[in-house]
């Protein structure tokens, strides 16, 4: 994400040079963790196909939030008037979320949730949904999440969310 963004915070020694190469070298001590970074090209591509006019955007699997602030970056107003909204379960990977908000001074609503089971997520009122969701998770819901009846093209399996996330 950082090659993608233009800021002149990227200056080196900036506080965002230091909070990405922190986030990096994490994430290559921890490659078993499970969690993974959407590659810098296909962010860039997914906030380039956000609409011109739009007015809120939302993440329901926000992660560490590099492509939700991409997305941010990329087609935030002047005015600054683009609402830009994420949800996460784990809490450890939305406090990294939040703090690269942060470090980048772009403003974010986010809530911690699992968005497969939570019921606000059809009321968010966004016109633009992105995602890169985390695929091939098994065992992600309980007999209430797949007898929901949000599944409008029916229960997805229980082995695999994939086609869960294509319903959210």
């Amino acid at each position: 994400v950082l090659d993608a963004l233009e800021s002149s915070t990227r200056e080196e020694g900036s506080p965002v040079m230091f909070f990405e190469e922190a986030l990096d070298r994490r994430r290559r001590m921890d490659r078993f963790a499970g969690e993974w970074s959407t590659p810098d090209d296909l962010s860039y591509l997914i906030a380039n196909l956000i609409p011109e006019g739009a007015v809120t955007v939302f993440d329901p699997a926000v992660g560490g939030g590099g492509l939700l602030l991409l997305a941010a970056q990329v087609a935030q107003r002047p005015d600054r008037s683009l609402k830009v909204m994420g949800y996460e379960k784990n809490e450890t990977i939305l406090r990294e979320a939040r703090s690269r908000f942060f470090i980048y001074g772009e403003p974010f609503e986010w809530k911690r949730t699992d968005s497969l089971k939570d019921p606000d997520i059809n009321t968010i009122g966004a016109d633009t949904v992105i995602l890169d969701p985390p695929l091939h998770m098994r065992a992600w819901g309980d007999a209430e999440t797949y007898l929901d009846p949000k599944w409008t093209f029916g229960a997805p399996p229980a082995n695999s969310a994939d086609f869960a996330w294509l319903q959210i």
